[in-house]
């Protein structure tokens, strides 16, 4: 795992981009990301990671990317895939842990509304084998089916 410094963004990295602090508690689901990020790539798809749709919205001065759970509140996707005319296709979940009901159908919700507003055509929610069930129960509960696909990791 490599994180840029301040230096290092200061030279080569857009310049709204601070340096990141890492945590014990996030290590494992950034590595997790950031792996099924190279793996995609490596595939040919083109992608933006947490940091850049930060950077995009930023830059547009709109949160078009990101899930609105109200109350001023927003939520960013892991990944957004991007098709071949770089318009945001997909929004990338990777679950490693379980959320609370509440909170999960919040989310669903939210992408559901994202979807529906032609931000993106579909989002994604890469699960664990322990992480998946409840994540289908969710889709099941909130009925957001037609736009949320479980797959494993």
């Amino acid at each position: 795992l490599s994180v840029a410094t301040t230096d290092g963004l200061s030279a080569t990295g857009p310049r709204d981009l601070k340096a990141i602090r890492v945590s014990a508690r996030a290590l494992s689901h950034d590595t997790v990301a950031e792996r099924l990020a190279a793996e995609l790539e490596g595939g040919g798809e083109r992608l933006l990671s947490e940091r850049e749709i930060v950077s995009t919205e930023r830059a547009a001065g709109e949160r078009m990317l990101s899930a609105q759970l109200g109350g001023g509140r927003f939520h960013r996707a892991d990944l957004i895939r991007l098709g071949e005319d770089g318009e945001p296709v997909e929004a990338i979940e990777v679950e490693l842990t379980t959320k609370g009901a509440e909170r999960l159908d919040q989310l669903l919700r939210a992408w559901r509304q994202a979807v529906a507003e032609k931000r993106l055509r579909r989002v994604v929610y890469r699960c664990t084998p322990r992480t998946r069930p409840f994540v289908e129960r969710a889709v099941q509960r909130t009925r957001t089916e037609s736009v949320i696909q479980v797959e494993g990791l």
